[in-house]
């Protein structure tokens, strides 16, 4: 019984697990948050300015990412519009 209760994890090996999952969650809000701002610098984007789409990718991650593509870049909601997509900005 005793070995069987040395091979289970330790407290250590949870708190490197835990400080590992945080940095692969930041690690995407950064890429995602990155990914928004480089693509709505090139073009106008609707309900608010681009750079807080950035932070609010930053801040909330995937979920924000994904209402700035159906916001801004979905065909059937460009098209619902009665208008083309946004000109690209200079």
């Amino acid at each position: 019984m005793e070995n069987l209760l040395q091979m289970l994890p330790g407290p250590d090996s949870m708190a490197i697990a835990a400080v590992v999952w945080w940095g692969l969650i930041i690690l995407v809000h950064i890429g995602f948050a990155g990914a928004v701002a480089a693509h709505s610098r090139s073009r106008a984007t609707e309900l608010v300015r681009p750079w807080l789409w950035g932070v609010a990718t930053f801040a909330c991650g995937p979920l924000v990412a994904v209402g700035y593509w159906f916001v801004n870049s979905a065909a059937p909601v460009v098209e619902a519009r009665g208008r083309e997509r946004p000109p690209r900005r200079t």
